[in-house]
């Protein structure tokens, strides 16, 4: 209970300029923090959506690879009657 007396007591000295100041100070590293979490956000949703487009440049090569395996044998077909 002396603490908060304490503490009170030093709040009733502190000029009103002081508090203005540690208020300020307090709300803009808040402010840091918050844009900080954001980008962390932002980072981690990038991480995820280059995840996903990952796996559709992945899935989409190896539709082209089959497409690609599918036209190769037939143009040998066509070049060769005897293609098995």
């Amino acid at each position: 209970m002396q603490v908060v007396t304490d503490l009170h007591a030093q709040k009733e000295n502190q000029s009103p300029a002081l508090l203005a100041d540690a208020n300020h100070a307090i709300a803009s590293q808040l402010e840091g923090l918050n844009m900080r979490s954001n980008e962390v956000v932002g980072g981690r949703k990038r991480l995820h959506e280059a995840g996903s487009l990952d796996a559709r440049m992945e899935s989409n090569a190896g539709a082209l690879l089959d497409a690609g395996l599918s036209v190769h044998k037939l143009t040998a077909v066509v070049l060769n009657p005897y293609w098995e």
